[in-house]
């Protein structure tokens, strides 16, 4: 009896261990998959100018910042929290009342509400290509309205990146609401999918896009030689060479810099009069972006 037992343990052992490689396997490719789409698109110029222009039109300028300048010597949320956030940051004394959980929930519920007007406002008025306007502006709204809200001034890193990204995570919703109702497959499709009691990770019955925006770089010039890359660099504003400084960049290092062009197109199973007014729209005014080469990588330059 003992025998067989000592057998079975044996055989779930090596079930168990087959299961965990296979796990380990599927993390690591996606991992690596990751890794792959943040990283190596950075050794094309297209690559980057594409990846930037599809988050811009798809609503999501905060994810495109990852691929411009301001990520070259840091990552994104260390410099946000370096140039616009640490300034509001304050440790709770033990002053501030204890929440409970259900408390604390509605109070960001309460603060992701009141922000989100200011967050759609300077999203259409500023965009987050004039970052530093947007960042400074949101931050300090963002205090005043913890005050009054928490009735204290205690914050955290998390508190605001919690913020900023709910507020970014609802305008990505609502622009896939819009687009899959006006584009694709129809408002009663978009509202059950997509809507309040949205389905659209119901792995029975998935949500499939009926829209689809293709991004293609049309034109890229690059150019490597040193004198005209010297140039170009002369010809940076004051403004521009003190962005530089604050996103760790050394203009010594800069090895080339291209200009690429890239155009969207829109095509879906909606409303076909919208969908060629959008593509016209599209047609009319194409992005035109500047970067810049450093090291092996690219970066799409944002610096004003």
């Amino acid at each position: 009896m003992a025998k067989e037992i000592k057998q079975e343990s044996k055989k779930f052992n090596i079930t168990y261990a087959v299961v965990s490689v296979i796990a380990f396997i599927v993390v690591a490719a996606g991992l690596i998959t990751y890794y792959y789409i943040s990283h190596f698109i950075m050794f094309s110029p297209e690559k980057v100018a594409r990846q930037y222009v599809m988050n811009t039109v798809e609503g999501d300028g905060y994810d495109a910042l990852k691929y411009s300048t301001m990520s070259v010597s840091k990552k994104m949320g260390d410099y946000l929290r370096e140039h616009y956030i640490n300034q509001y940051v304050k440790e709770n004394d033990g002053s501030a009342p204890a929440l409970t959980a259900e408390e604390e929930g509605e109070k960001l519920t309460e603060i992701l509400e009141k922000m989100y007007p200011e967050f759609v406002l300077l999203n259409d008025t500023v965009g987050f290509e004039n970052y530093d306007e947007f960042f400074s502006t949101y931050f300090a709204e963002y205090q005043k309205a913890h005050k009054e809200i928490y009735g204290h001034d205690f914050i955290s890193d998390e508190d605001m990146f919690t913020c900023i990204e709910g507020n970014l995570s609802t305008y990505l919703n609502i622009i896939k609401f819009q687009n899959e109702s006006l584009y694709g497959n129809g408002d009663q499709y978009a509202r059950k999918y997509l809507g309040t009691k949205n389905t659209e990770n119901d792995e029975d019955d998935p949500y499939i896009a009926g829209y689809y925006i293709d991004t293609e770089a049309t034109e890229i010039n690059i150019e490597k030689d040193s004198a005209k890359v010297k140039s170009y660099i002369d010809s940076l504003s004051d403004s521009q060479k003190k962005a530089y400084e604050s996103f760790g960049i050394n203009t010594d290092d800069i090895t080339a810099y291209a200009v690429v062009k890239v155009t969207n197109t829109i095509s879906g199973e909606g409303d076909k009069a919208a969908i060629d007014k959008q593509n016209k729209e599209f047609s009319a005014s194409p992005a035109e972006l500047t970067l810049i080469k450093i090291g092996s990588q690219w970066y799409v330059d944002i610096a004003k």
